[in-house]
C-alpha cells in the first residue's frame, strides 16, 4: 500500500528538511488541531528530546506558582515497534530514507521512514495521521508496515499514556496535573479517566487500533499507562496495515461520574471507527476543501511565498474554536506549552480579522469566549478599584489575571524558580488590551451585520469596557483634559508611561463607538436596550457621562516636525536610530544595538527612543483615515528607524503602512519576514509552540495590504490592492453581510464577482460602487519589488 498518493500538489506541501536534528522545531510545524483537541507533531516511537503535547482548548489547571497551565493531556500517539525483538526507532536503527510531509490543503500529516536492522532487515514505516476538523475529540491514523527483503516477526505495541506532565510557560518545570483512577481496557480499546489535580475537571482519553491481520494480543496495565501488544508473522513484501482511532475528552462537572465517562469514550470510539479511516479522510478532505475555499489567498508568479503564507493560513485554520465559544485561541494555539495557552489580545487584534472576513461563525465564537469571561474581567477592574470590565493581559478559563504579578523565570538571572524579583508590568500597565477586544467586537459587527450578537453579548461589553475606561481616566485641571496616565502601549520596552498615544486614541473610540450602538439599538430595539441598562444598573446620567469626558480626553497630536510622541516626554528620551539594520530577535536577546554598534541591555530600554513594536503604525493600521498621509510618512519613517521588530506582531502592521506609503520593497520584505517566523524558526523559538498571532499578521498583510481590503475607522469598505511586479494575479475571498464576494486584481483592472448574497456597497479609487453581480473596475497600481 502506497499513502503518498492521499497528498496534494506540492505547493500545498511542506516538507521536513532534515531528520532528528530539527525534532522539537518540526514538532511543532507538524502540529494538528482543530481548535478543540491538538497534539504535537511527534514521532511515534517518542525520541528522549522529544516535546510531546495533547491539549483541549479550554482546558487549563493551576500550578505551583499560582498559575492556569494548559494541561498536556493523556498521549495516544506513542508505538512500540519491534522486528525480531529489535526496538525500531530513528534513533536506535539506521534510516535509509526518513521523511516526513505536512499537506496543508488536507490537514494530514505523512510519514515515510524505512530503517536497515544491523541484521540486516529492512522494514518500511509509512503512516497518516489526522486531527478529525470535524469531529472535535477525534484523531485517527493508518499506518502501514512492510518487511522488503525478510520474513519476520513484528510486534506493534500502541501505548495510552497518562503520566505525562506540563512544561510550565517557561519551559523550565514539568508538572503533573492528572490524578488517574481508572486505567483499563474494554475488549480492544485502552481508556483512562483521570482528574486535574486542582481544576478536579473529569479528563477522559481512548484509543483503538484495528489491523489487516490477526495477530496475538495482550495488555500490559500500570497505575498510568496501558499498552495493548499485538505479534504478526509477516512474510517478505507483506503490508500490516492499522487504524488506530483516539479521542480525549474533557467534562466541565467535577462530579461527573467516572464510569459513565469510561463508557461514552468507549462508544465514541465504537462510532467512529465504525465508518472507517478511509471514510473519515473522505470527510475530512471534503470539509477543508470548502474551509480552503473561503480561506485561500492565492499569489500567482511567487510560489514560494504562496506556500509560506498557505502555512500561515493552515494553522489559523486549525486553531479556530469553530466547535466550542467558551475557548479562544492562545498565543501558541494548541501547539506548544509558551505562555501556558494563555490568551492575549494578539487573538482579537491580529487573529480575528482572518475569521471575521473567512469563518464568521468561528470569529463570533472568539468573541462568545470574552464574553463567557466577562466576570473575571469585571473581577479584575475590581481588583484594581475601577469599574466595568478590565479584560486581563493574559486570559485562561476564567476571564481573571491568569499569571501572578511575580511570576517564574523572566529577565532576572538567579530568581527563585517560582517567583519574580521583578513587577509584572505588562499585566499592571496593559490597558490597551480591553480597547483590542472592543475593536474586535466593531469588526464583528460591521462586517458580519450580527445585529443579533451586538445586542444580546457584544453591547454588554462594550459598555463595561467603556466604563473601565471612564474609571481610569484622570482630570488634568491645568489642561482642562481628561488624561490616561501610568500605562504601557503594544510597545513593551516603556512601562509606566503616561497618555500613550495607542491607548488614548483606542480607549477614546471604544467610548465612542459604544455611545454609537447604544443610541443606535435604542431606536431600533429600545426593549432591549433598557433591559441591558436594568441589567448592568446603567442609567442616562452615566452615558451622559462618557459623553463629557470623552469629549474632553486628551489625544496627542503632531508636533512642529510632524511627529507624534507615542507617550509623554517619548521624544525627550535618549535616541537609538538603529539605522538601516535588519533586525528580528526573540525578546528574551539580552541586548540590541544602535546603527554604530553601541548595545542597550533590555532591562535599559526604556531609557530610550528603542522600540520593540511601533504603537503608532498599528494605531495608522487600524485607522487609516485618522491622519493625513504626509504624517503617516513621518512617523513611519522616524518611528521604523528606532523600531527593532523584536516581536513577531511587528513586521506585519509594518509591511501594511509601508505599502500604503507606496514602499513596495519594505512591504513585500516585512509580508515574507511575517509568513517565516516559525518556517524558518526566525526566533530560534519555533519548537515552543506557533506564532498564532504572526500567523494572522500574514493574512492581514496580505489582505490589508496587497490586496487592497481596507476598513476606515467607520468600518466602511474599500479595495486599494497594489501588485508586486513580480505577481500577475492575486485572488481572494471575502465575506460581507453575509455575502461572499470574489476579488481578483492582475494589477491593471480589479474583478470583483459577487458569489451569493445581497448587493456589497464599497469604494475604489474614490468613486463609490455597489457590486450586484461581478465588476470590473480599471486600477493600475504595480510596486517594484525585488
Amino acid at each position: 500500500m502506497n499513502l503518498f498518493h492521499f497528498l496534494s500538489a506540492p505547493s500545498w506541501i511542506i516538507q521536513e528538511e532534515k531528520g532528528i536534528e530539527n525534532l522539537n522545531k518540526y514538532e511543532t510545524i507538524f502540529a494538528l488541531s482543530n481548535g478543540s483537541l491538538g497534539v504535537r507533531g511527534n514521532l511515534e516511537e517518542m525520541p528522549k528530546q522529544s516535546i510531546t503535547g495533547t491539549f483541549l482548548g479550554g482546558v487549563f489547571d493551576r500550578d505551583v506558582a499560582w498559575e492556569w497551565d494548559m494541561v498536556n493531556l493523556p498521549n495516544f500517539l506513542e508505538i512500540d515497534l519491534r522486528l525480531c525483538g529489535k526496538r525500531i526507532s530513528i534513533e536506535e536503527q539506521e534510516a535509509l530514507k526518513h521523511t516526513r510531509m505536512l499537506d496543508m490543503r488536507k490537514g494530514i500529516l505523512y510519514r515515510c521512514s524505512k530503517f536497515k536492522t544491523e541484521q540486516g532487515q529492512v522494514i518500511k514505516w509509512e503512516s497518516i495521521r489526522v486531527v478529525s476538523i470535524i469531529y472535535p475529540n477525534l484523531c485517527f491514523e493508518r499506518h502501514c508496515f512492510t518487511l522488503e527483503n525478510s520474513d519476520g516477526m513484528l510486534q506493534v505495541s500502541h501505548i495510552l499514556d497518562s503520566s505525562v506532565k506540563t512544561l510550565d510557560g517557561w519551559q523550565q518545570l514539568n508538572l503533573k496535573h492528572l490524578q488517574v483512577f481508572d486505567n483499563n481496557h474494554k475488549d480492544d480499546i485502552l481508556y483512562s479517566c483521570s482528574k486535574l489535580i486542582e481544576a478536579r475537571h473529569p479528563i477522559g482519553a481512548a484509543t483503538l487500533m484495528k489491523c489487516s491481520k490477526s495477530g496475538v494480543s495482550n495488555f500490559e496495565i500500570g497505575d498510568d499507562t496501558i499498552r495493548r501488544i499485538m505479534d504478526f508473522d509477516l512474510k517478505q513484501g507483506e503490508v500490516l496495515v492499522c487504524d488506530r482511532f483516539s479521542t480525549v475528552q474533557v467534562r466541565f462537572d467535577k462530579d461527573y461520574d467516572m464510569n459513565s465517562l469510561r463508557d461514552e469514550l468507549v462508544e465514541y470510539l465504537k462510532d467512529k471507527s465504525s465508518k472507517g479511516f478511509d471514510i473519515l479522510l473522505e470527510e475530512q478532505c471534503r470539509k477543508m476543501n470548502a474551509i480552503w475555499e473561503n480561506s485561500d489567498i492565492i499569489f500567482e508568479g511567487d510560489d514560494a511565498l504562496q506556500k509560506q503564507v498557505r502555512y500561515s493560513l493552515f494553522h489559523l485554520i486549525q486553531a479556530g474554536p469553530r466547535h466550542n465559544e467558551k475557548a479562544s485561541i492562545g498565543a501558541k494555539g494548541l501547539t506548544g506549552y509558551r505562555y501556558t495557552g494563555h490568551i492575549f489580545w494578539d487573538t482579537e487584534m491580529f487573529m480575528l480579522p482572518f475569521y471575521v472576513f473567512t469563518d464568521p461563525l468561528t470569529a463570533k465564537n472568539i468573541l462568545l469566549y470574552r464574553y463567557h469571561m466577562l466576570p473575571g474581567a469585571r473581577r479584575n477592574a475590581a481588583t484594581y478599584y475601577q469599574k466595568g470590565a478590565r479584560y486581563p493581559y493574559r486570559s485562561a478559563g476564567t476571564g481573571d489575571e491568569a499569571i501572578t504579578i511575580f511570576c517564574p523565570g523572566g529577565w532576572v538571572k538567579n530568581a527563585h524558580p517560582f517567583y519574580r524579583v521583578e513587577k509584572w508590568w505588562f499585566a499592571e500597565n496593559e490597558i490597551h488590551i480591553s480597547s483590542a477586544i472592543a475593536y474586535g467586537i466593531m469588526l464583528y459587527f460591521k462586517v458580519s451585520n450580527d445585529k443579533e450578537f451586538m445586542q444580546s453579548y457584544g453591547l454588554e461589553m462594550l459598555c463595561e469596557i467603556s466604563r473601565f475606561y471612564i474609571s481610569y481616566m484622570e482630570w488634568n485641571s491645568a489642561k482642562k483634559q481628561y488624561e490616561i496616565l501610568d500605562v504601557m502601549g503594544p510597545d513593551e520596552y516603556h512601562p509606566r508611561t503616561n497618555n500613550n498615544t495607542y491607548t488614548n486614541y483606542m480607549a477614546y473610540y471604544t467610548i465612542k463607538w459604544t455611545l454609537e450602538q447604544l443610541s443606535s439599538f435604542s431606536k431600533s430595539n429600545p426593549d432591549a436596550v433598557e433591559r441591558l441598562k436594568e441589567k448592568i444598573s446603567l442609567t442616562e446620567t452615566e452615558v451622559n457621562e462618557w459623553e463629557r469626558r470623552s469629549n474632553l480626553m486628551y489625544l496627542p497630536v503632531p508636533n512642529e516636525k510632524g511627529i507624534i510622541p507615542q507617550c509623554d516626554g517619548f521624544l525627550e528620551l535618549k535616541d537609538f536610530d538603529k539605522g538601516d539594520q535588519e533586525i528580528i530577535v526573540d525578546d528574551d536577546a539580552p541586548f540590541v544595538e544602535n546603527a554604530i554598534g553601541e548595545p542597550v541591555a533590555k532591562e535599559k530600554r526604556s531609557e530610550f527612543q528603542c522600540v520593540k513594536q511601533c504603537d503608532l503604525v498599528l494605531l495608522f493600521c487600524l485607522m487609516p483615515d485618522l491622519f493625513e498621509r504626509d504624517i503617516v510618512l513621518k512617523n513611519f519613517d522616524y518611528y521604523e528607524r528606532r523600531t527593532y521588530h523584536m516581536s513577531s506582531l511587528s513586521p506585519n502592521t509594518a509591511s501594511i503602512i509601508a505599502l500604503r506609503l507606496d514602499k513596495g520593497e519594505n512591504a513585500y520584505k516585512y509580508l515574507n519576514l511575517s509568513s517565516i517566523i516559525d518556517l524558518h524558526d526566525i526566533q530560534g523559538n519555533t519548537k515552543n509552540g506557533i506564532h498564532s498571532a504572526a500567523a494572522g499578521g500574514t493574512w492581514m498583510a496580505s489582505a490589508y495590504g496587497f490586496g487592497g481590503l481596507t476598513l476606515n475607522k467607520n468600518f466602511e469598505l474599500e479595495f486599494a490592492p497594489k501588485l508586486p511586479d513580480k505577481w500577475t494575479l492575486m485572488n481572494y475571498k471575502i465575506f460581507w453581510h453575509g455575502s461572499r464576494i470574489d476579488v481578483k486584481y492582475d494589477g491593471k483592472e480589479l474583478r470583483l464577482k459577487l458569489d451569493w448574497g445581497d448587493p456589497v456597497q464599497f469604494v475604489c479609487n474614490g468613486k463609490a460602487y455597489t457590486l450586484t453581480d461581478t465588476l470590473n473596475i480599471p486600477y493600475t497600481h504595480i510596486t517594484k519589488v525585488k
